[in-house]
């Protein structure tokens, strides 16, 4: 909510009606630019603030910590930088073992198959148990070299939030 706060402020003043507002998130940030992209996300605002939220026009969405997929939902048309599909290439890894599906009422851990309510409990005893499973905690980036995809994701938003 407060990215689509942020977004909704800046294109409200009329200095920034035109701009282009992204985001880009690494880890829990990469699960926040994904949710931006869903209409649940819109209509929780519409319903908290009693109007739609600015649309943002880019979302980048770097080293995933934890990764949900959704069966209920499609996601929006914002151009998303999805770093998770980009790992092979790059030779990054992602040890998470957190990546799920939200499928009606529950969460199911890819790794084991193991279901959760679809409550914010459920959730937090899935992060727990996903948490718990690694041997060195949630750690995901780069292997060597701290600017991986530096130039791809800089393109990315040069093309859809500066040209």
């Amino acid at each position: 909510m407060d990215v689509l706060t942020a977004a909704t402020y800046f294109k409200e003043r009329p200095e920034w009606a035109n701009a282009k507002v992204g985001h880009i998130g690494e880890s829990m940030g990469e699960t926040t630019a994904m949710n931006l992209m869903r209409p649940y996300l819109r209509r929780a605002f519409n319903d908290l603030y009693g109007k739609p939220p600015a649309q943002l026009d880019a979302a980048g969405a770097l080293y995933a910590g934890c990764t949900e997929r959704n069966t209920a939902e499609a996601f929006l048309p914002i151009p998303l930088f999805d770093a998770p599909y980009r790992w092979a290439r790059w030779r990054v890894e992602n040890p998470a073992k957190c990546a799920n599906v939200r499928d009606g009422g529950t969460y199911t851990l890819e790794v084991n198959g193991a279901t959760y309510p679809g409550t914010s409990e459920g959730y937090a005893q899935m992060r727990k148990d996903c948490i718990a499973m690694t041997r060195s905690g949630v750690v995901s980036g780069n292997k060597g070299d701290p600017k991986t995809g530096y130039g791809e994701w800089t393109a990315f938003f040069k093309k859809h939030l500066l040209e």
